[in-house]
């Protein structure tokens, strides 16, 4: 029977082992070297005798009975010593004993110092790096886990200072994914200021120059969306309780009719000059020859547009009030904020005397009479949003079956709310979303009106689209994707995650990076549930491929919506839409020659043909070839800058 281990420590790094056989006379007399039996040997040798009792001598005397010398030797017992470093350290930890015992092994292998510290710093800082990469999976480091590190530096016995240096500059690291996060939505409020202090107070870094102009940027936005608005003095009169938030100069245009060589279009016309003024209670424009008054319950959405703030009334023609393109952004802003009553100032009613005494306008419109829907679901928004995501889904060219089944999401959760708010019981449901087409289909234009339409109805807080693909979550080295992947989702928690070319996150093989960040995405679905919905896309079949890949992928996806490809005709119509936008105007031949070259490009079906990308490029390439028809013309009219004729239209050998 093998003896138990006697070791006064009460400890031995290696188990017992059976002695091994010597070398037989031949195997000494050819020199035969037994490096395994040596091994053994020296194990046997360490686990059933007390440390003590073995000197240096005796453990060379078994190498050279095996034929081990010089750097054989030395080989075998660094090699004996790593093995025992490893196995006291398994439980991540090196107590007072343990300690004691690997000093006393490396005397009696004669380890020297250097290499000690080599295989020490080899093992022990590969396994504080483990628990670091642990630490900073969610993109941060607490000071709860910075402490835990700490006991575990002191456990392994590693140098306390370099350990503040690894944490230090594991915090600095951190910091670039942190600021992204908070730049992802374009705001930064103070709650995200102070935490991002905190942590540069932490690593003892500072930001460049150019990520500090991008954060005092963040913070000036949050301050005109969300701080209170300061009230302005202005010359005008305002009913008692009313302030004035905002004056900005403009022009007040209007769509009209025009007849050109017998067609007719739109053009947008401007009527007057003033300032337009935005209060706690109305906006009012006044201009040189006559003063408007438009209330807030005659606003039922508005789009700010480079320069332009387009107003849409329930009752008269929509209005544009021309402005320079950062004082639109700013108008529009604090232009929704006073129609959601989102001001942080206090509106009192005005008084009979007061109504009386407001400056002319125009009549304005009666307040319409409540929907009767909003009363009994609830989500229907209730304040002024820019436009409704479900009218702008509605005017998107084709997708029918796309906007069935957004339709009955909405509708589904719509009355899940409603029962909720009845106190009904309400099934578990994930609103995860894969979408599945080619390229051009429009799947991120749906995404960003699914992200709007679920935060109108509350299940999403914020509602912003964060547009990611493998790049974005996927790293070069090891370890770094999780924190990477976590950093990404804090940027859309509120809103909606699009992983774009999702498949590519599984089809590197077992090594490759994009399985932890799959791996990472499915935890945090499940650990922040509710938060945030996910939306992956990419080509159908690729799609399967990837849902798969994982067990826990398909499971967590309740929904696929499939993009089909636009039609002939419905390309057509998409480029029309990009004309029109644009204020140009095709020939009736042009526009004949144009859906010629639509169905041609359609019929092909080559790999770059891409829906609606491919349309704009048709388009693009129309307003080239006008441009150079125009170029040598020194007395354009207005009319040569609007007309795009046949000769614009390039063969389909440009467009391939």
């Amino acid at each position: 029977m093998v003896p138990e281990p006697e070791t006064e420590l009460g400890i031995s790094p290696f188990p017992t082992c059976p002695l091994p056989r010597p070398r037989s006379a031949l195997e000494r007399l050819t020199g035969a070297k037994k490096p395994e039996l040596a091994g053994q040997a020296l194990r046997h040798l360490f686990a059933t005798t007390p440390l003590s009792a073995i000197s240096p001598s005796r453990v060379e005397e078994l190498l050279n009975s095996y034929g081990l010398k010089g750097d054989d030797a030395t080989t075998l017992t660094r090699d004996l010593w790593r093995s025992a470093f490893e196995s006291f350290l398994v439980d991540g930890r090196l107590d007072r004993l343990e300690q004691d015992c690997l000093l006393r092994l490396r005397r009696l292998l004669d380890i020297g110092e250097d290499v000690a510290l080599t295989v020490e710093r080899d093992l022990t800082g590969t396994r504080f790096q483990r628990a670091m990469s642990a630490a900073t999976a969610d993109g941060q480091l607490t000071e709860a886990e910075f402490q835990q590190l700490r006991e575990l530096a002191t456990q392994l016995a590693l140098d306390s200072r370099r350990i503040n240096v690894n944490v230090r500059d594991t915090r600095r690291n951190l910091i670039p994914a942190h600021v992204t996060n908070i730049l992802a939505d374009g705001i930064a409020s103070p709650d995200e200021l102070a935490e991002l202090e905190r942590r540069l107070a932490e690593a003892d870094a500072t930001l460049s120059p150019e990520l500090k102009a991008q954060v005092e940027t963040a913070s000036a936005r949050w301050k005109t969306k969300f701080a209170p608005l300061t009230p302005i003095s202005v010359s005008i009169a305002l009913d008692p309780g009313e302030v004035c938030l905002l004056q900005a100069a403009t022009t007040w245009s209007e769509m009209r009719k025009r007849r050109v060589r017998g067609q007719s279009y739109d053009e947008l016309v401007a009527l007057e000059s003033g300032s337009l003024y935005v209060t706690n209670r109305r906006a009012l424009f006044k201009g040189t020859t006559k003063s408007s008054v438009l209330s807030f319950d005659d606003i039922v959405g508005f789009t700010t547009f480079l320069d332009s703030l387009r107003l849409e009334r329930r009752k008269g023609k929509h209005i544009f009030f021309m402005l320079s393109q950062d004082e639109a952004q700013r108008v529009g802003t604090v232009f929704l904020r006073a129609c959601n009553r989102d001001t942080g100032i206090p509106a009192a009613a005005p008084d009979a005397t007061s109504q009386r005494q407001r400056t002319p306008s125009i009549p304005e419109a009666a307040a319409p009479e409540p929907d009767s829907r909003a009363a009994s679901l609830p989500g229907r928004p209730t304040g002024l949003t820019g436009s409704d995501p479900l009218e702008e889904l509605a005017q998107l060219v084709g997708l029918d079956s796309v906007k069935t089944q957004v339709t009955t999401l909405t509708n589904l959760v719509r009355v899940q709310q409603a029962r909720k708010a009845q106190g009904l019981p309400v099934p578990a449901m994930t609103h995860h979303v894969v979408f599945t087409g080619n390229p051009g289909t429009g799947k991120t234009t749906v995404a960003r009106i699914i992200a709007a339409v679920f935060r109108e109805l509350g299940v999403l807080t914020r509602g912003q689209l964060v547009e990611v693909d493998r790049t974005q979550l996927v790293a070069a080295y090891v370890g770094q994707t999780a924190p990477k992947t976590a950093a990404v989702v804090d940027s859309a928690i509120g809103g909606v995650l699009f992983i774009d070319e999702a498949y590519s996150l599984a089809g590197g093989g077992d090594q490759d990076f994009g399985r932890e960040a799959v791996d990472t995405l499915l935890k945090l679905m499940e650990d922040r549930r509710d938060q945030f919905i996910v939306i992956v896309a990419g080509y159908a079949d690729l799609m399967e491929r990837f849902l798969a890949s994982n067990p826990g992928l398909r499971s967590r996806f309740g929904r696929t919506i499939h993009f089909p490809d636009y039609s002939p005709d419905e390309l057509a119509l998409i480029l029309r839409g990009f004309v029109q936008r644009a204020r140009y105007r095709l020939t009736s031949g042009a526009a004949s020659l144009v859906e010629q070259r639509l169905r041609e490009l359609h019929a092909a079906t080559s790999k770059s043909f891409a829906n609606a990308r491919t349309v704009r490029k048709v388009f693009e390439r129309i307003l080239e070839h006008q441009s150079n028809r125009l170029a040598s013309d020194h007395d354009l009219t207005e009319d040569d800058l609007v007309v795009l004729d046949e000769s614009d239209v390039p063969v389909l050998g440009d467009l391939t």
